[in-house]
């Protein structure tokens, strides 16, 4: 009985980004991770579009990576960034995956997990709060970025 539910409980917190699709902007509120060969797709078709990402909630995991890497992206006040190290299926680290995909994040994002021991945590999250973003990669908030539009 308890397999089910801890397998539903998994399944829930990977389901996707939560994203609203406005004229000239997509916001994530929520990415909880997952798989990045399921991820990815997502991000692509979004960068597709021409419209500007806008990062305005908890990114974790896979989405950590793809949203803060995002070309032309930019973060609100609500945005958290919580990556860790990639793992094949959650059990065995993959470092150099973890380094190549780790490569595109701002400078001071990259730089503050590649010294952190959450690049060889494949387990659990690192987690950097809004302030520390600021700190680490102010010219990314959406405050010092001219948007493409109003944000909805």
């Amino acid at each position: 009985m308890r397999v089910p539910i801890i397998a539903a409980l998994f399944l829930a917190g990977c389901a996707g980004p939560m994203v609203t699709v406005g004229p000239d902007t997509i916001k994530i509120t929520k990415g909880s991770g997952g798989l990045f060969s399921e991820i990815t797709p997502k991000y692509d078709a979004w960068a597709q579009t021409g419209k500007q990402l806008v990062i305005d909630g908890d990114m974790i995991s896979a989405d950590a990576f793809l949203a803060f890497s995002a070309k032309g992206a930019c973060y609100t006040d609500k945005a958290t960034f919580q990556p860790h190290s990639v793992s094949y299926i959650g059990l065995v680290p993959n470092y150099a995956a973890t380094k190549r995909l780790s490569r595109n994040l701002p400078r001071g994002l990259r730089d503050a997990f590649w010294n952190s021991p959450q690049f060889y945590n494949w387990v659990t999250t690192m987690h950097f709060d809004n302030a520390e973003i600021k700190a680490l990669w102010p010219e990314g908030s959406c405050d010092n970025q001219p948007l493409k539009g109003e944000i909805k």
